[in-house]
């Protein structure tokens, strides 16, 4: 019996885990929030954050001119 809870326990931190990440759509509609309220490094690090965990987004382009317009603001 008590094995079977540590596997029911392990069952439910991995299921618990599966929502846990962001996808590259709320990633790029939390950059374009945050550039679009004047938070330009917050909106800065998410469009970094899309290109590191998402490089074959359809969001790629956008994330990299933005990128490179805070860069060349900075």
């Amino acid at each position: 019996m008590n094995r079977y809870l540590v596997w029911l326990v392990l069952f439910l931190v991995w299921l618990g885990s599966l929502g846990a990440a962001p996808s590259a759509v709320q990633t790029y509609s939390q950059a374009t929030e945050f550039a679009k309220t004047g938070q330009t490094y917050f909106a800065f690090m998410h469009y970094n954050e899309l290109l590191r965990d998402y490089p074959e987004s359809r969001y790629r382009q956008q994330a990299l001119f933005a990128v490179g317009e805070y860069y060349f603001k900075i």
